[in-house]
């Protein structure tokens, strides 16, 4: 595979010297000699070297980059499994809570455009980038006869088609692959079916957040989890000694799979799914009659694709608290989190501490704020990875 040379503007050179690794167009100049997804060295306008990677222009990147300095080798594929390999020993000695774990975390792990997570003996992998559609196959090489994992391609993000890459999900050739499989995280027994589940089939990033909020219960306690997913918050909670668990998602299969996930942990009895839209379940407790919860989870999915849509989704979540404080019996705990990066930390507590002060409630913060699991690591100035947050609440 030939090595190409591309330059980069001066205007995008302070960019790469601050660590950005995902360079866009405007501060690449286009060569319509490079294919695209071809390995290159990038060279200021005077011919220093400042790093390698891969050609984009594709959406509003131009190149990837993943080394600030001289290319370890003349062998692209190297280039990927040598930053694979040190993604792996970089959380060594990080994941204790189970077999599943966030192997490389795009930016992060110098891959930009990559995701790859580890359920048990499965690794499946996520991309939003040509040339890591071009080395797909020796990526789930390295990851199979190297580390050992069967190999799942998950390329069905919305992202994928707004900037052109084809959307699919399977094997890689003949390398081997499956659909399901079986994970430990604390002493629960989760079923992940990466095919048809969100992401890459489960979320990782709650990991030590719902292990904490276990930690909580004291026994008896009814718990509501809104936007439940496949009950992974409430089947903690249940193990611990809650009395049940009302798991509320407009997905059929998320429930579906709650159901499958309280079996395997000898608690499905203590579990009542319901399949409707959250703000559809609050809005008819709300009008019919008044239940009363020791624990409320509210986990919903990415509210904020984009910067115009953060006014809905502060309405959103002014709803939601002031449904759900109404709910919440006295002295009882409100897991709240946001995935969306444009919902701030500052803005959740702004919006229920408000709620509460106006049903005369008071609400006190159970330790600081709740982040990824420290498998999902990221760099400083990675701040678009570092989404998620949340609180614990205690309401009286």
């Amino acid at each position: 595979m030939n090595i190409h040379r591309v330059v980069i503007k001066e205007k995008g050179l302070q960019i790469v010297r601050e660590g950005i690794l995902s360079i866009y167009s405007k501060w690449v100049k286009k060569d319509p000699t490079i294919p695209r997804g071809a390995p290159v060295i990038v060279e200021t306008e005077r011919g220093e070297v400042i790093g390698y990677g891969f050609y984009e222009d594709i959406g509003a990147i131009g190149v990837r980059l993943l080394g600030l300095d001289e290319p370890p080798s003349t062998n692209p594929c190297e280039w990927i499994t040598v930053n694979i390999n040190k993604s792996r020993h970089r959380r060594t000695g990080i994941v204790y809570w189970g077999d599943s774990f966030r192997l490389v975390n795009a930016d992060a792990d110098f891959l930009p455009g990559i995701i790859v997570d580890v359920y048990n003996d499965l690794a499946v992998i996520q991309s939003t980038s040509i040339y890591a559609d071009k080395m797909l196959d020796c990526i789930a090489r390295y990851l199979y006869e190297s580390l050992g994992y069967e190999v799942y391609v998950k390329n069905t993000q919305a992202i994928r088609k707004e900037i052109g890459l084809p959307m699919w999900s399977g094997p890689v050739d003949d390398i081997p692959s499956k659909t399901k499989t079986l994970i430990r995280e604390g002493n629960a027994i989760f079923e992940v079916d990466v095919k048809q589940g969100q992401k890459t089939g489960f979320y990782l990033d709650q990991a030590l957040n719902r292990l904490e909020l276990a930690e909580y219960i004291s026994g008896g306690e009814v718990v509501l989890d809104l936007y439940s997913y496949t009950g992974a918050f409430s089947i903690h909670m249940l193990l611990k000694g809650a009395e049940s668990a009302l798991l509320v998602d407009e997905s059929p299969y998320a429930l579906q799979q709650a159901l499958v996930n309280s079996r395997l942990n000898n608690v499905a009895d203590l579990v009542t799914v319901i399949n409707t839209r959250v703000e559809n379940y609050l809005n008819n407790i709300a009008s019919t009659r008044k239940e009363y919860f020791d624990i409320i989870v509210i986990d919903p999915p990415n509210l904020t694709p984009r910067l115009s849509n953060k006014e809905n989704a502060l309405m959103v979540y002014e709803r939601l608290a002031q449904k759900t404080i109404q709910l919440i019996r006295s002295n009882g705990i409100m897991a709240v989190f946001s995935c969306s990066f444009y919902i701030s930390g500052d803005d959740l507590l702004h919006v229920f501490n408000n709620d509460a002060r106006r049903q005369n409630r008071q609400i006190f913060l159970i330790g600081g704020t709740k982040t990824a699991a420290p498998d999902h690591f990221t760099r400083p100035i990675d701040r678009g990875l570092r989404y998620l947050k949340g609180y614990f609440f205690r309401v009286e």
